[in-house]
Parts: structure tokens; C-alpha cells; sequence
């Protein structure tokens, strides 16, 4: 009768092992597959990222080649001012500088190479991996009771957790979740990146857009000297 006990008590436990292999597997699939498409949104959103960045700096370049533009007009605006106030001059008696506007000189760089700050992230691949283990721990402990005088291992959690499967769903897991922190971590310096290139970009616009005001006042400015000295 002992015998027959334990046969039937480990068919029963094979069963409930079965079961919950199944079950690890199947949810152990689920939360991988997760994971997987979060790295790949990720590894997309990197992609975008990139386009992006290569897109601001391609502006960076035409912002620079506009500002070199500027100061180039500046600069022949200046020559200019000096011809017409030797012009006023040689009509005048006594010598005198006409009070003239001034240049504004812009600074082109390349901003978009500025240091970016380091993301400090928590060590989330170790973190992960101590929860797997903590879901595979069982404990077994042995009974003797009137009924199974040879005793019988009874778990005290309830479930027995198949190691292999725990070793596989935390291997596959815990790779690709490096992979997705590694995206997220780049990911979030290239946003900063961008984002900063982006204000500085704007902060130029303003400059710039300053800078073609004051070129038309100053060509208007001549214009006028020339036709009241005309």
C-alpha cells in the first residue's frame, strides 16, 4: 500500500511539474516576446533618432554658410561706409565721420558636438536576474505521519518550479533586456542631443534674423547719405 502511495504521490507530482512547465513557458514566452518588441521600437526609435541628428546637423551647416554670408555683406557694407565718407569728405572743408551703424559679426560652429551628459541608469539586468532566482527557489521538507510511516516530501511552497526552465526564460529575459536598457540608454542622450541642438539652433535663427535686420538698416543708412550728398 506504501508503495502504491508513492507511485500515485509522484504521477501526481510529475503532473503538477508538467503543468507547471507549461505554464513557465508559456508565460515565460509572453514577457520575452515583450521585451523583444520593446527592443525593437527602441532599435526604431534609434533609427529616427540618428535621421534626426543628421537632419540638424545638416542645418547646423546651411546656419553657418548663412552666417558667413552675413558677415561677408557686413563687411562689404563697411568698405562702403569708408568710400562715402571719403566721398563726403572731399565736398567738406573740415573733415568729419559720418556716425555710421556697425557690423554685427556672427560666430559659425559646430554645436552639435557638444558633450552630452551620461545617463545614469540602475544596474537593471543584475536587479532582473535576482528576481528569476528568487521565483525559482523552493523548499522541501520531510514529514512522517501515521499514514506514511517511510515519509514523504511534501513542498512547503506548493509548486515545484523546474530549474531548467527558469534558467532558460532567465537567459533569454535577461539578454534582451540588456539590449533594451542599452537602447533606452542611448536613446535618451541622443533626445538630450537633439533637443539642445534644437534650442541652440533656435538661438542662432534669432542672431541671424538680427543680424539681416541690422545689414538692411546699415545698406539703408548709405542709401541715404549718397542721395542727400548727391
Amino acid at each position: 500500500m506504501i508503495i502504491e502511495g508513492d507511485i500515485s504521490v509522484e504521477q501526481g507530482d510529475d503532473e503538477e511539474e508538467a503543468t507547471v512547465l507549461e505554464i513557465i513557458t508559456l508565460h515565460g514566452k509572453q514577457i520575452t516576446e515583450s521585451i523583444k518588441s520593446a527592443v525593437a521600437y527602441a532599435v526604431d526609435a534609434s533609427r529616427h533618432a540618428n535621421d534626426s541628428l543628421f537632419d540638424l546637423q545638416s542645418q547646423n551647416e546651411n546656419l553657418n554658410r548663412i552666417k558667413t554670408a552675413l558677415n561677408e555683406s557686413h563687411n562689404t557694407v563697411t568698405v562702403t561706409q569708408k568710400i562715402v565718407d571719403s566721398y563726403v569728405n572731399s565736398l567738406r572743408w573740415i573733415k568729419s565721420s559720418i556716425p555710421w551703424q556697425k557690423a554685427t559679426e556672427l560666430v559659425t560652429a559646430d554645436f552639435t558636438n557638444d558633450p552630452v551628459a551620461e545617463v545614469e541608469d540602475p544596474d537593471a539586468p543584475s536587479y532582473w536576474q535576482s528576481i528569476i532566482k528568487r521565483i525559482g527557489i523552493t523548499q522541501e521538507q520531510e514529514k512522517v505521519t501515521p499514514d506514511d510511516p517511510v515519509g514523504g516530501k511534501i513542498l512547503c511552497m506548493g509548486l515545484h518550479v523546474p530549474s531548467a526552465a527558469i534558467d532558460e526564460f532567465s537567459n533569454n529575459a535577461t539578454q534582451n533586456l540588456d539590449i533594451l536598457i542599452n537602447e533606452l540608454r542611448t536613446n535618451r542622450q541622443r533626445t538630450h542631443l537633439i533637443a539642445a541642438t534644437v534650442q541652440k539652433q533656435n538661438d542662432e535663427l534669432e542672431k541671424i534674423g538680427d543680424s539681416a535686420l541690422a545689414l538692411q538698416q546699415r545698406v539703408a543708412q548709405v542709401n541715404r547719405v549718397i542721395q542727400d550728398k548727391s
